[in-house]
């Protein structure tokens, strides 16, 4: 985490609660470099950020200091699949948190998707293993699955199972 950054007081989750604080976001997401690349992501505050906020449950703070990470990619990068697979992964997480089953499935195929194609040819990028993250993806969406056609209230808490993200720095 930037050290001049804190976690949010709450997380934002649509429909509930307050809006978040777009101030705040504003000033992590100008701190994003123009180009973010597999080069130089240590050096990108926004994509090290969003690691701890999704950690800590917070998945719509997370998606929105991704964007402009993802953004600054190269088109058609192995760096900018990784970003949509990790926003599209912390989407997945939020629609659970909001009880929406079909919805978290869906975007958690799409994440492990992009996940995918970003590890090919094999290796690290920006510090994660995609191969082993679209496994654990694909794990995760198989009990949301379960879950979902058990009960409603199987699925209480079970974002707290999500995939990990074991960044190499």
């Amino acid at each position: 985490m930037p050290a001049d950054v804190s976690l949010p007081a709450e997380r934002y989750v649509p429909g509930h609660g307050r809006a978040p604080d777009h101030a705040f976001f504003a000033a992590i997401k100008a701190k994003c470099p123009p180009r973010v690349s597999d080069i130089n992501w240590r050096s990108a505050p926004p994509y090290l950020f969003g690691f701890d906020l999704y950690a800590a449950g917070f998945f719509w703070e997370a998606h929105e200091v991704w964007e402009p990470v993802w953004t600054a990619c190269a088109p058609n990068s192995r760096e900018r699949a990784l970003m949509a697979g990790l926003i599209q992964l912390a989407n997945g997480c939020l629609k659970l948190v909001m009880h929406r089953p079909k919805a978290a499935l869906r975007l958690l195929g799409e994440a492990s998707g992009q996940v995918g194609e970003a590890g090919w040819p094999a290796g690290r990028v920006m510090g994660l293993s995609p191969i082993a993250l679209q496994q654990e993806i694909a794990a995760f969406a198989g009990v949301v699955r379960e879950a979902a056609v058990e009960h409603h209230e199987a699925l209480e808490g079970l974002s707290d199972r999500r995939p990990g993200l074991d960044l190499v720095k």
